[in-house]
C-alpha cells in the first residue's frame, strides 16, 4: 500500500459531471482509463502512448481520427469494453448536463466501425484533441452500465484500482484483480490523505507517515534537501506553459505598446528563477515550454530580455513614471513570491505596483471584472499550442482586441499540416512576437511540479509523470515494506 499526501482533495469521480475537472483528474485516473495517455519520454518530452486504444491514426485533412481498441478488456462491473461503450461515453460527455462538453465542441459525431474500431468525425481540425483525451477527465471511459448510478462517489472504470473509501480528507483505492494488465500492478492500493500545508506534508514524509507527496516551487526547496540527506527520491516535470502577468491593455497607460514592452523588459526573470525559486523554475519570456510539442526555441537567451535602463526610458517617454499597476495575486506561495518580485523590479523602472490578494479562484475573475489591472496566472496551455493560444492570447483573458499581426501569426500557424515543420516554425515565430510585443500577457517563468518519494518506492521508469503530478501513472511502481 502506497500512502500519498495531496495538497488538495477530490470533489467528484464522475468524469463528465465533475465541477472540478482540473483537480479531480489525478484521482480519477486510478479508476478510469483513456484511449491514449500523456506520458514523459526519457528526455522528459510529453508523448502519447497507447492505453485502451492500441493504435490511432489522424487523417491527412485532420478531420477524422481512427482508433483500434484493446480487446478482452472489461469494466469493473463486468461490462464489456468496446467501441459502443466509448461512443456512449463521448455522447454523455457532450450532453447538456456535462461540465466538460466544451472540450469536445469540434466533435461532430462518433462512428462505431465494429466492436474494436472507432472513428471520430470532427467539424474542423483539432490538433490538440488527442492530448485532451489523454490528459483531461473528458477522456476517461466509464462503464455505460453505471451511468445511472452515482459515478461521483461510486466510479466504475477499466483501471487498475477501485475506490474503497471516499471521505472529506481521505481517499482509498485497492488493486483490482480483474484489470487487463494486472501483472504490472505492483501496489496493493493507494491511500490519499489531504494535507494542504506544505510543512505538514514534509513532516509526514520525514516521519514515514507518507510514501509520496507533491510539492511545487518554492516549497520544493526543503523537500529536495531530503534527497541528498536521507536517500529520498525526487521527480519533477515542467509545466507546458509559463506563468506570467496578464495585463488589461484597454486602459491607459497600458494601451501603449511601449509601456507593455517596458514592463516585460523590467522583469529580471533569471534573478527570480534562481534567487527566489532556487532553480525550481525555468526563466522564460517565451509563450511555450520545452514540454510543448512545438513552439519552444532553445536558442533564445532569456537574459537578453532584461533591460531596466531601456524599460525606464520607455516609461519616461510615455509619460508614465509613477503610474499605478494593480495586480490581483492568488494567495498561493508561487504567485505571492512572484508578486513581490514584480513589485520590487517594476518599481525600479517607475511603475508603482500595488498587490491585491485574492483566492486562487477569485483572482482571475477580479482581473476580468476590472477590479485589478493585471493578474498573475499561468498561461494554461496544452501540449499542442493551438488551444492555449486561443485561450491565453485570443480569448477572454485578452480584455482588448488581439492585434492584426498576432491574429495573422495564429492563423498562419494553423494553415499548415499538423505535423509539418512549417507549423512548428510558425509557433516559434508567434512566441517570439509575444516576447517582443506583449499585448495581454508577459511570460516570466515555467514552473516545475515535483514529487517527493520515500526510499521505499520502487520506480520502473525514468520519469513517473509528464507536466504535473495529476498525470502520474502508478502501474509498474512498487513499494518495499
Amino acid at each position: 500500500m502506497l500512502r500519498m499526501a495531496s495538497n488538495y482533495g477530490v470533489v467528484s469521480f464522475d468524469p463528465h459531471l465533475t465541477p472540478a475537472p482540473a483537480t479531480d483528474v489525478g484521482f480519477q485516473r486510478n479508476v478510469y482509463e483513456t484511449l491514449v495517455v500523456q506520458a514523459a519520454g526519457d528526455d522528459g518530452q510529453a508523448e502519447l502512448k497507447p492505453r485502451l486504444a492500441t493504435e490511432w491514426k489522424v487523417s491527412d485533412d485532420a478531420l477524422t481520427i481512427d482508433f483500434s481498441l484493446r480487446e478482452g478488456v472489461k469494466f469493473q462491473d463486468g461490462t464489456e469494453f468496446d467501441a459502443q461503450a466509448v461512443k456512449l461515453n463521448f455522447d454523455r460527455a457532450r450532453s447538456p448536463e456535462s461540465t466538460v462538453s466544451s472540450y469536445l465542441e469540434t466533435l461532430d459525431y462518433v462512428e462505431v466501425v465494429d466492436p474494436s474500431h472507432l472513428r471520430l468525425h470532427l467539424v474542423e481540425r483539432t490538433p490538440d484533441l488527442l492530448w485532451t483525451l489523454a490528459a483531461h477527465v473528458v477522456g476517461n471511459i466509464a462503464s455505460p452500465s453505471a451511468f445511472d448510478n452515482d459515478l461521483a462517489t461510486r466510479p466504475v472504470g477499466t483501471g487498475p484500482f477501485t475506490l474503497t473509501t471516499f471521505a472529506s480528507n481521505e481517499f482509498k483505492f485497492s488493486r483490482w484483480d480483474g484489470y487487463w494488465n494486472v501483472e504490472d500492478v505492483q501496489l496493493a492500493g493507494i491511500d490519499y490523505a489531504v494535507v494542504p500545508d506544505d510543512n505538514a506534508r514534509l513532516s509526514g514524509m520525514r516521519s514515514g507517515q507518507f510514501d509520496a507527496a507533491a510539492f511545487t516551487s518554492p516549497a520544493d526547496v526543503q523537500a529536495k534537501r531530503l534527497v541528498d540527506s536521507d536517500g529520498f527520491q525526487w521527480q519533477d516535470a515542467l509545466n507546458v506553459g509559463p506563468i506570467g502577468l496578464y495585463l488589461n491593455q484597454t486602459k491607459a497607460p497600458f494601451d501603449n505598446p511601449d509601456v507593455r514592452r517596458a514592463i516585460s523588459l523590467g522583469i529580471d526573470r533569471v534573478a527570480i528563477a534562481e534567487s527566489l525559486f532556487n532553480g525550481s523554475a525555468v526563466p522564460s519570456g517565451q509563450m511555450f515550454s520545452p514540454v510543448n510539442s512545438i513552439g519552444w526555441d532553445p536558442d533564445v537567451d532569456v537574459a537578453e530580455g532584461y533591460d531596466p535602463a531601456k524599460a525606464r526610458e520607455l516609461i519616461e517617454t510615455a509619460g508614465a513614471i509613477g503610474t499605478s499597476l494593480t495586480v490581483a495575486v492568488p494567495q498561493v506561495a508561487v504567485t505571492t513570491t512572484l508578486g513581490q518580485a514584480i513589485q520590487d523590479q517594476l518599481g525600479k523602472i517607475g511603475v508603482d505596483v500595488r498587490l491585491i490578494p485574492f483566492s486562487a479562484t477569485e483572482a482571475p475573475a477580479a482581473y476580468r471584472k476590472g477590479d485589478a489591472m493585471a493578474v498573475i496566472q499561468s498561461a494554461s496551455l496544452g501540449v499542442d499550442p493551438v488551444s492555449g493560444v486561443s485561450v491565453a492570447l485570443l480569448g477572454d483573458r485578452n480584455l482588448g482586441e488581439p492585434s492584426p499581426d498576432l491574429l495573422e501569426l495564429a492563423e498562419q500557424a494553423e494553415s499548415y499540416p499538423v505535423e509539418s515543420e512549417e507549423r512548428a516554425a510558425a509557433y516559434v515565430a508567434l512566441s517570439g512576437f509575444v516576447a517582443e510585443n506583449p499585448e495581454n500577457f508577459v511570460p516570466i517563468m515555467i514552473q516545475r511540479n515535483g514529487l517527493l518519494l520515500s526510499p521505499k518506492v520502487l520506480l520502473d521508469r525514468l520519469h513517473l509523470f509528464s507536466e504535473n503530478t495529476s498525470k502520474i501513472d502508478w502501474v509498474g511502481v512498487g513499494i518495499r515494506r
